[in-house]
């Protein structure tokens, strides 16, 4: 079973956190309000539906931006209207985004028979709030330039939904909100849908991931499935049964970095690329990609060691090891691969590694909804 190969099956921009605009970041405290019974708890008897708000807020609008386009077309005259407009001021455009916002949720329960009480919106802290920033320098650094690319703007739209229109689906349909401090929404759902699993039993009753982020994949199995904003299920995975396949991604992305994150990509011993050379033991100063330290040379992962390892049982077992360790705290370098980059990528990836006083707040939170 190989893993995807591409898992953006739509023309939509990547979701991107709004808070890289720090300006306009500022954080968006759940509004307080007094909950019927029924609206508080998940039915874990049916599907429950975790959903990226970023992703789907932006989902949703650049859907509705090309539909603008196409329906007011001397808009598109002026190349900047896009970034120009104020979107939030438009009637036309928030009239319909609020509508499509609910219904296209709906019609994602209607999909997976489930009920609007049973969907998880998960947000996003503030941008240089996030607990990865105090790990890595220059975390997302290149999401503003996406931004420009997109000609988006529209921060105050997104803070307008999470403020207003979240609240208002709380209230009405019992949708839950989960936002906690330092926390991006993939470390919400990462630690959510495996704790939802864990209650179910891992039985017959799935859990669904709307997003568009392969850093998901590290987690979907049979139970969980991550699916995008057309209800198409884009983790490929459900039906293998080899138990590894969410660690075999998760070393994958590990050693390629992630671009969009500002992650690089580990450097690895040039003889284990090579096929010369599969012990990986012994300590090591490291050096840089490409140069030499003794009679160690390095070279950048590349995709095409990726398949490799996947298929060779032996290499794979090493990098196996490497996470294991990371994940017991066991503090030692390996000469495979220079300067703990391996470490350190294991910790900005791997769901398990969030710190354990966001576990803890996490787990109070869950506790609330189930």
């Amino acid at each position: 079973m190989s893993l995807p190969q591409e898992l953006v099956p739509e023309p939509i921009p990547e979701p991107i956190s709004e808070s890289v605009m720090e300006e306009i970041s500022e954080d968006i405290s759940n509004t307080i309000h007094i909950l019927p019974p029924e609206h508080l708890k998940l039915n874990l008897q049916l599907p429950v539906i975790l959903v990226d708000t970023s992703y789907w807020l932006y989902y949703r609008y650049f859907a509705l931006r090309n539909w603008y386009a196409r329906a007011y077309p001397e808009t598109q005259l002026n190349k900047h209207f896009n970034s120009e407009h104020d979107w939030l001021e438009d009637v036309v455009f928030m009239t319909k985004y609020k509508k499509l916002f609910l219904e296209h949720i709906k019609k994602l329960c209607r999909k997976f028979k489930t009920k609007m009480g049973n969907v998880v919106f998960c947000i996003d802290c503030p941008h240089k709030k996030i607990w990865r920033c105090e790990k890595t320098e220059n975390y997302k650094g290149t999401r503003l330039e996406s931004h420009k690319k997109n000609q988006f703007t529209s921060f105050n739209v997104f803070t307008y939904i999470k403020k207003n229109l979240l609240p208002e689906l709380q209230m009405k349909h019992g949708v839950k909100i989960i936002k906690c401090q330092r926390c991006e929404a993939d470390d919400v759902i990462g630690n959510l849908a495996v704790y939802l699993e864990g209650l179910i039993g891992g039985g017959c009753i799935p859990i669904y991931i709307l997003a568009n982020d392969n850093d998901y994949l590290q987690i979907c199995n049979k139970n969980i499935r991550l699916i995008n904003g057309l209800g198409n299920i884009i983790s490929g995975i459900e039906s293998t049964d080899d138990k590894y396949i969410g660690e075999k991604y998760l070393i994958s992305k590990i050693l390629l970095g992630d671009v969009s994150d500002n992650i690089k990509c580990c450097t690895i011993d040039s003889r284990i690329i090579d096929n010369n050379n599969t012990s990986g033991s012994g300590s090591s100063s490291g050096s840089s990609s490409g140069s030499s330290s003794g009679s160690i040379t390095y070279k950048n992962v590349t995709k095409t060691f990726i398949k490799k390892i996947l298929n060779d049982t032996t290499k794979l077992k090493i990098f196996q090891d490497m996470l294991y360790e990371v994940r017991d705290g066991v503090d030692g370098t390996c000469s495979i691969i220079p300067d703990n980059k391996f470490k350190d990528n294991t910790i900005l990836m791997d769901f398990q590694m969030l710190p354990i006083e966001l576990k803890n707040n996490l787990g109070i939170m869950f506790r609330e909804i189930v």
